[in-house]
């Protein structure tokens, strides 16, 4: 629900702020409001007490994230946040693919059939 509601509210800004300028915000409000979490819930722990694959997971969100996000607002602006928001959708594809790559898990049966589902409803859903 907050996921429609930050769409909606980029799409009303979208002549005031760039994509970037939306992502640094977004970027910036979730700084905010985990960096007092995560030392709430963990103050003993530093980042010397991270795992390499924490390290990577964060790397790769900076790296990767952030033109994706762009992407995504970019997106809103031309189609629409409605039909952008649906390929939200596809982000477990990511997930299914990280745990694979970096915890080893296995691709099940499962996962396969999720995943035409997710792809039926995504093709539907952005039909004319």
């Amino acid at each position: 629900m907050l996921w429609v509601f930050y769409t909606l509210y980029s799409r009303a800004n979208r002549s005031t702020l760039s994509p970037l300028q939306m992502l640094a915000g977004a970027h910036a409000v979730a700084a905010a409001t985990l960096l007092p979490t995560a030392m709430l819930e963990r103050p003993w722990q530093s980042l010397a007490a991270a795992s390499w694959l924490g390290i990577t997971v964060i790397l790769y969100s900076a790296l990767l994230g952030t033109p994706a996000h762009i992407a995504f607002y970019q997106a809103v602006r031309t189609v629409g946040p409605g039909r952008a928001a649906v390929f939200m959708n596809l982000i477990p594809f990511l997930v299914i693919g990280l745990s694979w790559l970096l915890l080893g898990e296995p691709v099940r049966w499962y996962h396969a059939v999720g995943a035409c589902a997710v792809i039926a409803g995504v093709v539907l859903a952005t039909r004319r």
